[in-house]
Protein backbone atom coordinates (compact mmCIF):
# COMPACT_ATOMS: atom_id res chain seq x y z
CA UNK A 1 0.00 0.00 0.00
CA UNK A 2 1.33 3.29 -1.01
CA UNK A 3 1.97 6.31 1.64
CA UNK A 4 0.17 9.67 0.63
CA UNK A 5 2.47 11.76 -1.08
CA UNK A 6 2.34 14.04 2.35
CA UNK A 7 3.91 11.26 4.48
CA UNK A 8 6.39 10.35 2.16
CA UNK A 9 8.19 13.53 1.44
CA UNK A 10 7.52 14.56 5.75
CA UNK A 11 10.88 14.08 6.76
CA UNK A 12 12.89 15.68 9.76
CA UNK A 13 16.93 16.40 9.83
CA UNK A 14 18.73 15.74 12.96
CA UNK A 15 21.50 18.25 12.86
CA UNK A 16 23.81 16.06 15.04
CA UNK A 17 24.09 13.16 12.53
CA UNK A 18 23.16 14.72 9.32
CA UNK A 19 20.74 12.14 8.49
CA UNK A 20 16.54 12.11 7.62
CA UNK A 21 14.32 10.73 10.01
CA UNK A 22 11.62 8.66 7.94
CA UNK A 23 8.46 10.00 9.55
CA UNK A 24 6.35 6.82 9.83
CA UNK A 25 8.69 5.37 12.69
CA UNK A 26 10.38 2.92 11.08
CA UNK A 27 13.57 3.76 14.02
CA UNK A 28 14.72 0.26 14.14
CA UNK A 29 17.53 0.17 11.65
CA UNK A 30 18.88 3.70 13.03
CA UNK A 31 18.76 2.62 16.30
CA UNK A 32 20.85 -0.57 15.07
CA UNK A 33 23.34 1.54 13.70
CA UNK A 34 23.68 3.56 16.36
CA UNK A 35 24.12 0.62 18.60
CA UNK A 36 27.06 -0.99 16.33
CA UNK A 37 28.35 2.62 16.56
CA UNK A 38 28.50 2.97 20.07
CA UNK A 39 30.33 -0.56 20.04
CA UNK A 40 32.58 0.04 18.10
CA UNK A 41 34.80 2.64 20.11
CA UNK A 42 34.17 -0.12 22.89
CA UNK A 43 36.09 -3.13 21.22
CA UNK A 44 39.01 -2.96 24.02
CA UNK A 45 36.39 -2.92 26.82
CA UNK A 46 34.56 -6.18 25.06
CA UNK A 47 37.82 -7.94 24.52
CA UNK A 48 38.85 -6.88 28.23
CA UNK A 49 35.22 -8.56 29.76
CA UNK A 50 36.24 -11.63 27.28
CA UNK A 51 39.53 -12.27 29.15
CA UNK A 52 37.44 -11.63 32.41
CA UNK A 53 36.02 -14.18 31.44
CA UNK A 54 38.42 -17.11 30.41
CA UNK A 55 40.00 -15.99 34.18
CA UNK A 56 36.61 -16.65 35.59
CA UNK A 57 36.96 -20.42 33.85
CA UNK A 58 34.79 -19.24 31.23
CA UNK A 59 31.60 -18.40 33.35
CA UNK A 60 29.48 -15.90 32.01
CA UNK A 61 29.16 -12.84 33.98
CA UNK A 62 26.02 -11.73 32.51
CA UNK A 63 25.72 -9.31 35.43
CA UNK A 64 28.68 -7.11 34.33
CA UNK A 65 28.42 -7.17 30.32
CA UNK A 66 24.66 -6.02 31.56
CA UNK A 67 26.09 -3.50 33.67
CA UNK A 68 28.43 -1.93 30.96
CA UNK A 69 25.48 -1.70 28.23
CA UNK A 70 23.55 0.23 30.68
CA UNK A 71 26.28 2.16 31.85
CA UNK A 72 27.61 2.73 28.57
CA UNK A 73 25.80 2.14 26.00
CA UNK A 74 22.13 2.93 26.56
CA UNK A 75 23.02 6.59 28.12
CA UNK A 76 24.91 7.45 24.80
CA UNK A 77 21.88 5.75 22.85
CA UNK A 78 19.54 7.76 24.84
CA UNK A 79 21.66 10.81 24.51
CA UNK A 80 22.08 10.89 20.70
CA UNK A 81 17.90 10.47 20.36
CA UNK A 82 17.36 13.79 22.65
CA UNK A 83 15.97 16.43 20.76
CA UNK A 84 15.01 14.77 18.22
CA UNK A 85 11.14 15.03 18.34
CA UNK A 86 9.63 16.94 15.86
CA UNK A 87 8.00 20.41 15.63
CA UNK A 88 4.35 20.39 15.46
CA UNK A 89 3.20 23.60 13.57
Amino acid sequence: MPYPSSTKRTSLNAPATCREFNMTNDLAPELSRRKRVVWRPLKSVEETVKKRKKKKKKKKNVRFRAHLFDSTVLPAMTYALQGKVPNSR
